[in-house]
């Protein structure tokens, strides 16, 4: 009986295996349908409870960096797992959103949100070599107020940058910045009526920007829509993604009922696309609660499924106290940023990895 028994658990397995390969072999970006959230880091770094907008994972330089906004610092360890965190003693900063890097530069850009500025640098630790870039502008394009998001392309090699009034994109080397290119959230918004007249387009506060396969996708976040920019130079490429039940209203913080999508950020993952939403109390810009659970973490697979709101709510797998925020992609994973100003144990405010399965 029991070597019937380990013949029908092997023939299960095997059966299980197959069906997974079949899957795979057939529909390689099948979408994965289980999906659970588990902490990366969260809580205290160093005694201090961190508030991450942002986490950055470079396998080549074996470096995971969250951008802890509120105590302004960035905090490393290495992305083969390790479990001890440093805090950096970079000077100055100004409660920063987000960082990338540029190969070609061999350097680290990231956005110096309150200090208006971007900065370049080569390592966290500013004993090792003082080597801080900051700028105010670019080629003659003013950073403007609070840059908030920054990714480098790889297949162009261009940084690209969230402004609060367009996108900046440059290419840099060892010795700084070299071209660049601006498009304005007025340019953005003439080029889409345009190409999709019977849309009512208006491009706001810009939270967060994506590339996938190349193209470029804003949220736009207090309009509660995705731009998509194909084409960086080319207008006619430019598109925009609209929830057909989307209030026509400006709101920067709120809840799904009342303001409809408010979106922080998306990603594009294993067959699904995610969205967060900016859903505060009534109270604290940074906490959550039950109230305003709903949508604030979503997942579909088209985009027409986005404008029928034909999405799926993921907000019961998150602590309801947190704000959900910026994604990161690593080899086989998604990351998500979390942070709130609740209890006292952190719970909740960190990096959470999001896995999903077939089954």
């Amino acid at each position: 009986m029991y070597r019937n028994f380990l013949l029908s658990a092997l023939l299960a397995f095997v059966i299980l295996t197959a069906a997974i390969l079949f899957i795979n072999t057939k529909w390689p970006h099948a979408s994965q349908r289980v999906v659970s959230v588990s902490p990366v880091v969260f809580g205290h770094v160093n005694g201090v409870r961190m508030m991450p907008t942002h986490f950055y994972v470079n396998k080549a330089l074996n470096k995971r960096i969250i951008s802890d906004f509120a105590n302004s610092r960035f905090i490393s360890s290495t992305y083969t797992g390790e479990s001890y965190w440093t805090s950096s003693n970079l000077p100055s900063l100004g409660r920063p959103h987000a960082l990338t890097y540029s190969p070609e530069a061999q350097k680290y850009f990231a956005v110096d949100t309150d200090n208006n500025q971007l900065i370049s640098f080569t390592s966290f630790d500013v004993n090792l070599k003082d080597d801080i870039q900051r700028y105010s502008e670019v080629n003659g394009t003013p950073i403007g107020k609070r840059p908030h998001d920054i990714a480098y392309n790889p297949v162009d090699k261009n940084v690209y940058v969230v402004l609060s009034d367009g996108v900046l994109r440059f290419t840099a080397n060892s010795d700084g910045i070299l071209d660049s290119d601006f498009i304005s959230r007025s340019t953005i918004a003439t080029a889409i009526r345009k190409n999709q007249p019977n849309e009512t387009v208006k491009v706001g506060y810009v939270r967060a920007l994506t590339i996938v396969d190349d193209v470029l996708f804003l949220s736009n976040s207090t309009q509660g829509n995705i731009i998509q920019i194909n084409d960086f130079l080319n207008p006619d490429t430019w598109l925009i993604h609209i929830n057909k039940k989307q209030p026509q209203k400006y709101a920067e913080k709120g809840n799904f009922d009342s303001d409809g999508l408010i979106i922080n950020d998306i990603e594009y993952f294993n067959g699904y696309w995610y969205a967060t939403n900016y859903y505060t109390g009534n109270i604290n810009n940074y906490l959550g609660g039950a109230a305003v659970s709903k949508n604030k973490l979503i997942r579909w697979k088209t985009w027409e499924d986005f404008e029928n709101s034909n999405w799926e709510d993921l907000s019961a797998l998150v602590h309801p106290e947190s704000i959900t925020y910026n994604f990161a992609k690593g080899d086989h994973d998604l990351y998500l940023s979390m942070f709130h100003s609740g209890n006292d144990e952190g719970l909740g405010s960190g990096v959470y990895n999001i896995k999903t399965g077939y089954f």
